[in-house]
């Protein structure tokens, strides 16, 4: 790929006043230079393009030297050297060249790299890496394992027996470590993790089990499943969720809404047994899901496998 440093000149003096390099065709970068001038951006060429264009006149673009991918950069300093009354802001070696044999989507994710550290389970740097897909190229795990496990993670995750953080993060110190042994998590005194924990109920209100993050909740429970959206909502509304209750605050006995209990009555409206949702009796009835909605709201008043169904607080509001 050849690239063509040039200059821009004033059209009367000939006084050079822009060193630049490029790929392009010399017309169209020189097209490019007069739009950006139209923009009055500011910078010291776009002035400089403003007040020719205000005079009626053009800068004149001129081809200095062809290089290649491997000289470019120090050819470019050389001629920015030779000039004392140019536009430059820079010395040179940090021309805008674009290479258009990629498409538009690669070059996007090229100029966003950001780049990652490598660390081992005590903080301590052992590889700086170009960017995140870099490394699982390298070291050979899942595309997105990597990132997913700085954004999500912070610190917490292990990739490769490694933890994993941006450059900007970790020079800023903004570590979030924990520690794992024996499968469970024992947090490290001298750092911190934001995560909520989760408690895992049964039907009945009966803990079960903790839980360190809703995402560890879901790999442990649901691996495969796309359930967080339902879990955070049951989290919220403290509704079941997969015949679980789940609180993000530890109780030793779970209180189930009233608005979600129901009751079995026999004919004579005898309160029979109550449930703490409507899952936990169509379990019990071996029938299938929302089988008794149309019941316990009350829009079929006869009996269903031989009783009546209510919501508990109709039940206790004589709303039957």
């Amino acid at each position: 790929m050849e690239y063509k440093i040039y200059c821009l000149k004033e059209e009367d003096t000939s006084e050079i006043r822009y060193i630049g390099v490029t790929i392009r065709e010399l017309r169209q970068r020189l097209s490019q230079h007069i739009h950006t001038g139209k923009k009055k951006t500011g910078t010291r060429i776009s002035k400089w393009i403003q007040s020719l264009l205000n005079k009626g006149k053009h800068p004149v673009i001129e081809l200095i030297e062809i290089c290649d991918e491997n000289t470019w950069e120090e050819r470019e300093k050389f001629w920015i050297s030779q000039y004392d009354n140019l536009t430059n802001i820079h010395c040179g070696g940090k021309g805008v060249v674009i290479d258009r044999s990629k498409s538009s989507i690669q070059r996007s994710a090229v100029g966003h790299y950001k780049k990652v550290v490598q660390l081992d389970k005590n903080g301590n740097l052992i590889k700086l890496w170009d960017s995140a897909s870099v490394a699982a190229e390298e070291l050979e795990v899942g595309n997105t394992a990597i990132l997913n496990a700085i954004k999500n993670y912070a610190g917490c995750m292990f990739v490769k027996k490694s933890r994993w953080m941006f450059l900007d993060s970790f020079e800023r110190n903004e570590f979030k470590f924990m520690e794992y042994k024996s499968n469970k998590i024992k947090q490290n005194p001298e750092l911190f993790s934001t995560a909520k924990h989760v408690y895992m109920y049964d039907l009945n209100g009966n803990f079960i089990r903790k839980f360190y993050s809703v995402a560890r909740t879901i790999q442990t429970l649901f691996p495969g499943t796309k359930t967080e959206t339902s879990l955070r909502e049951a989290l919220k509304k403290r509704t079941s969720n997969k015949n679980f209750y789940f609180s993000y605050d530890y109780f030793d006995k779970l209180e189930i809404p009233k608005k979600y209990r129901i009751v079995k009555l026999d004919s004579n409206l005898n309160p029979i047994k109550f449930y703490c949702s409507q899952k936990e009796a169509e379990i019990e009835l071996n029938v299938g899901r929302c089988s008794l909605s149309d019941y316990i709201r009350g829009q079929h008043n006869h009996l269903y496998k031989g009783y009546y169904w209510y919501y508990v607080k109709d039940y206790e509001n004589n709303k039957i």
